[in-house]
């Protein structure tokens, strides 16, 4: 789950809340749904797409990205997550302006241990991918509205390539289930032959 995050110089941040800097602590809430409310433009819609672990919505929203951070503003963001086995993750993305766009540095921390020293944004997304078990273009089956490129609105072949994708994996978790089952099975009825 999302233990907290903070942005700073997030455009449509200071845009809604008129805030340079947003912290949320979602460690306090007592219930597991948390109910994000407001009154139209102030930040909901770009909140909930910077729930995740990624420095940028790639080419999920189709609003322009390049206008993600205030103009020739340093920005940051970070969100620390935490896992079933309680392993905590804390991940930092730092924006630097650079001509009409912003170059990213991406940290991927597991238990208070640098994984990503160097920054690079194509090694932190394996980090993404390894811990996680999550890419960017998974974001496509949650996400629906005029303003997003989901999996409906993409071409034929990269809604092919994408579910290729998961299903390999769904393959994956079937097989591993059958081998569970199986030795589920198994146990029992060498319990059942002790028993007897």
């Amino acid at each position: 789950f999302i233990k907290e995050i903070t942005l700073e110089k997030f455009r449509n941040i200071k845009t809604g809340l008129n805030a340079d800097r947003l912290f949320i602590d979602f460690s306090t809430q007592k219930n597991p749904v948390c109910i994000i409310s407001g009154p139209n433009g102030v930040g909901k819609t770009s909140l909930l797409s910077y729930l995740t672990p990624f420095a940028t919505l790639g080419n999920l929203d189709v609003r322009e990205s390049n206008k993600l951070i205030l103009e020739n503003e340093k920005g940051y963001k970070k969100i620390v997550l935490v896992d079933d086995e309680r392993n905590l993750y804390e991940i930092e993305h730092f924006y630097t302006p650079s001509d009409d766009t912003f170059t990213i540095k991406s940290y991927f921390k597991v238990n208070g241990e640098e994984l990503n020293a160097n920054g690079n944004v194509s090694s932190f997304k394996e980090l993404v991918a390894e811990y996680l078990d999550l890419e960017i273009g998974y974001l496509k089956l949650i996400r629906m509205g005029d303003n997003v490129q989901n999996l409906i609105k993409s071409k034929a072949t990269e809604r092919k390539t994408f579910m290729g994708k998961i299903l390999d994996s769904v393959d994956y978790y079937l097989k591993k289930h059958k081998e569970i089952s199986q030795k589920e099975r198994d146990t029992k009825l060498i319990i059942t032959h002790i028993v007897d």
